[in-house]
């Protein structure tokens, strides 16, 4: 039997902690609002924190905001009185606007070359991997700074990013963007000219080296 919830989901990735500490939800772009007062706020990449943790979805569950979680989306409840309808409104607004996907690293810029390196590593560089500047914190983006299509995609960037990640690669996220690139505005031909990344592909690439035997020695043969 399916539960009936008194509440609305929304992907997890866009309730998260802002730098100051604040708890909120991302309702577009460039806005989001703190999920405890209600109160919006304008947004950047450069404010972003963290992701927020099992932990602290259990306490904000017990505190009444949240009803549920699972790994992709939270069921929040009614945001306080004075600011429900204008949420409302500004989710019903944004729910059928096309959206764009690129990882926010939220790293500075003197972070490029480090990042550029892991690239490498991952193999994410050869299948058109791109680092872009977003406000001052360094993105991963498609080839020609195209952003990901799908939130899938992106997602499976992140997995590829995080394995074997070093510590100061820890706090990337999927963030969006109504825009198909950081530059360009014409959705269209852009994504006809430049394609996204084949993951698929990487991934296949990579299960061919894992099981590919190790080269013999003639001398030993």
């Amino acid at each position: 039997m399916t539960k009936t919830r008194s509440s609305s989901p929304m992907p997890r990735n866009q309730v998260f902690i802002l730098d100051d500490g604040s708890v909120v939800v991302q309702w577009t772009e460039a806005r989001v609002q703190d999920i405890q007062t209600g109160v919006y706020r304008n947004y950047s990449p450069k404010d972003f924190g963290r992701r927020l943790n099992d932990y602290e979805l259990e306490r904000l569950k017990e505190q009444g905001i949240i009803e549920e979680y699972n790994r992709s989306s939270v069921w929040l409840y009614a945001l306080p009185e004075g600011e429900r309808f204008q949420s409302q409104r500004i989710l019903e607004s944004t729910s059928n606007a096309a959206r764009f996907y690129y990882l926010n690293t939220t790293l500075p810029e003197d972070y490029v070359d480090l990042l550029l390196e892991h690239l490498d590593r991952t193999g994410l560089s050869g299948m058109g991997a791109e680092v872009a500047v977003v406000d001052g914190v360094l993105a991963v983006t498609g080839e020609n700074q195209t952003l990901f299509a799908t939130l899938d995609e992106a997602e499976q960037a992140l997995e590829f990013l995080l394995r074997d990640a070093p510590d100061w690669l820890s706090a990337v996220t999927v963030a969006f963007s109504d825009k198909p690139t950081f530059t360009q505005t014409d959705s269209d031909d852009f994504a006809d000219e430049f394609p996204a990344i084949d993951l698929d592909a990487l991934i296949a690439e990579q299960d061919g080296r894992a099981v590919e035997p190790p080269l013999q020695d003639d001398n030993n043969s």
